[in-house]
C-alpha cells in the first residue's frame, strides 16, 4: 500500500468512526445477549423479552435492530429489500418517544439526515416524532398505549416494539397477531413490575 493510498485509507475509516457511529459500536451486556437471541431466529415471527431496571440498555438494543434493518445490514434478521415498516409504541405519546428520538438524533443523525424522505411529522403539544419515512420506503411508526387497542388491529409490521408496556398484554396479543402475518419479531421492553 502506497504512502497515498494509506493515507486516504486513515481518512476513510476516520469518516466512517464519525459519521457512522454503528461502524464502530461494540456490544456489551443485553445488547450481546440479544444478538445472540436473534441469530437463533433471524427469520419467522419472533417474540424476545427485555425485563430489567433502567440504564441497562433496553432500548439501545432496540436502537441497534432498528439500525440493522435501515442499513440492511442483515446482522439480526434477514430483512430483504422491499421497504420495511416499524411500528414503535410506548405508554404516553410524548414522553417515553422522547428518548428514543434522543437517541436516534444522537447516534444515527448523519443517516436520518442523509435518508429521510421528509422532515419527521409531529405529534403532540412536546414535539414528538409521529413518523420517520426514508427514501427508500421504509417507516418507523410511533403510537401510544393510550389509543384504543382497535387503533392498532390494522397494523402489519417487520418489526414491533413495545416500549415499558408490561401491564398492556391486550395490546401484546393485538400486535403479534399482527406480526405474525408479516413473519415479525415482536421485542418487549419492560421493567419488572414488583407486584407480578
Amino acid at each position: 500500500m502506497s504512502e497515498q493510498e494509506q493515507y486516504k485509507f486513515l481518512a476513510d475509516l476516520k469518516s466512517l468512526a464519525v459519521n457512522d457511529f454503528w461502524f464502530t459500536y461494540q456490544r456489551l451486556g443485553i445488547q450481546r445477549d440479544g444478538h445472540a437471541a436473534f441469530q437463533n431466529n433471524r427469520t419467522g415471527y419472533f417474540e424476545f423479552f427485555l425485563s430489567g431496571p433502567n440504564q441497562i440498555g433496553k432500548s439501545f438494543l432496540a436502537l441497534d435492530i432498528l439500525m440493522d434493518g435501515w442499513t440492511r445490514r442483515n446482522e439480526f434478521r434477514d430483512w430483504g429489500d422491499e421497504p420495511l415498516f416499524f411500528l414503535w409504541m410506548c405508554p404516553k405519546y410524548d414522553f417515553q418517544r422522547a428518548t428514543i428520538q434522543a437517541n436516534l438524533l444522537k447516534y444515527c443523525g448523519q443517516f436520518l439526515k442523509e435518508n429521510l424522505a421528509a422532515p419527521p411529522s409531529l405529534k403532540g403539544a412536546g414535539g414528538a416524532w409521529n413518523f420517520l419515512q426514508f427514501k427508500n420506503g421504509d417507516v418507523l411508526y410511533f403510537e401510544s398505549f393510550e389509543v384504543d387497542k382497535k387503533h392498532i388491529e390494522g397494523f402489519v409490521a417487520d418489526a414491533v416494539f413495545l416500549d415499558e408496556g408490561q401491564q398492556k398484554f391486550d395490546y401484546f396479543q393485538a400486535v403479534t397477531q399482527r406480526a405474525v402475518t408479516r413473519k415479525a419479531p415482536v421485542i418487549w421492553m419492560m421493567i419488572p413490575d414488583s407486584k407480578s
